[in-house]
């Protein structure tokens, strides 16, 4: 089946699958026009790296939700009526006005779910009007099943393996982080707000840097939120000055494609909160993870992890991954990749054959 048109709404900043995702499907079938939405921002952030025709890119996200844009192009807006003309609408998020303005058409509908839903999950009302409900992991089926009564099909995330992968030594990709060879190094990288928890990783990482010389602490803190930053500034503050260049800490975003780069140097990648898509790119550069200890994680990570509850068990975990040989647990992450389809070209595969093409 080809020459289908298909509408594909990206979420946020999530790079690999706003493009790698419509990228890997339109590799599948060249016939099928997919229209991609995604803001400036996340192309500047590494989409550009991917050649999608039909790509759609608004100025911001933000700005295009929001109420005073809607009141101007409610009746124009260009991208709406480009979706409602498309065979599938693929939905991602459930909070823009674009999508209960494309909810109320008559063309088959798609929705994924994106993050774990409860009783007041903003999108239920969303549920309602859609043709098929997609959930990246196992434990987000369960909770609709348990919560809604509903049976999404479970894709799962994946990673780009020509860009995750550990074809780059890790001595190449310290220096590209101006890194010493001779040590080694922890990472963390996510949002500075309260789902992530970065309290709990700076309060293990004191003791770290108190009992071991030879680390070098990476924390790259994205989206800062800047109440939570105001009572850990202090915290921040005190290990930058204590231990200077072993505690780096950097209020910015890594573009995607230099991701890689830094999972490499990392001898160990730490997640704090629930993870997704980072742990599984973590796995494909060989970084070692601790990542918390849920469903999610579990799911992803299997024996591949380490994990932990609390700040003394995030310790506990973090000496654990440090003594661990990344040679020896390469090929262990190689086949859990390959066995859980963590590969945006299978996910690409999937969609196509057991979503869309099933709608038509």
């Amino acid at each position: 089946m080809s020459n289908l048109k298909i509408f594909f709404q990206g979420i946020g900043v999530l790079v690999g699958y706003n493009y790698a995702l419509p990228y890997y499907m339109y590799l599948i079938d060249p016939d099928d026009h997919f229209y991609v939405l995604n803001d400036i921002f996340s192309f500047l952030m590494g989409g550009f790296y991917y050649s999608i025709p039909g790509l759609l890119i608004v100025p911001h996200r933000a700005t295009y939700h929001s109420k005073v844009c809607r009141k101007f192009i409610k009746y124009l807006d260009p991208i709406a009526k480009i979706a409602k003309k498309s065979d599938i609408i693929h939905i991602d998020d459930v909070n823009s006005f674009l999508t209960e303005e494309i909810l109320r058409s008559s063309n088959k509908k798609v929705l994924t779910i994106h993050g774990i839903p409860t009783d007041t999950y903003p999108g239920k009302d969303v549920l309602e009007h859609v043709d098929m409900i997609v959930a990246p992991y196992d434990y987000e089926g369960e909770i609709l099943k348990r919560i809604y009564g509903i049976r999404p099909i479970i894709i799962h995330h994946g990673v780009d393996p020509l860009l995750f992968n550990n074809n780059i030594s890790t001595n190449t990709a310290k220096r590209a982080f101006n890194l010493p060879e001779d040590k080694k190094i922890l990472s963390w990288v996510a949002r500075f707000d309260i789902a992530k928890k970065p309290w709990i990783f700076l309060n293990a990482i004191s003791q770290i840097l108190k009992d071991i010389c030879d680390v070098i602490v990476l924390m790259f803190a994205r989206s800062v939120n800047k109440n939570l930053f105001y009572k850990l500034q202090y915290v921040v503050n005190n290990l930058k000055m204590k231990y200077k260049n072993r505690f780096r800490f950097n209020k910015r975003w890594i573009p995607y494609i230099k991701m890689p780069l830094l999972y490499r140097a990392s001898n160990v990648y730490i997640s704090t909160g629930i993870g997704g898509i980072d742990l599984i790119e973590a796995v494909a550069c060989n970084s070692i993870v601790v990542a918390e200890e849920n469903p999610i994680s579990r799911e992803v990570l299997g024996s591949t992890g380490y994990y932990y509850r609390g700040v003394e068990e995030l310790v506990e975990s973090i000496y654990k991954a440090i003594s661990t040989s990344r040679e020896k647990l390469r090929e262990v992450q190689e086949n859990r990749i390959y066995e859980y389809k963590e590969l945006w070209n299978i996910a690409a595969k999937n969609y196509i054959e057991r979503i869309y093409y099933k709608l038509i």
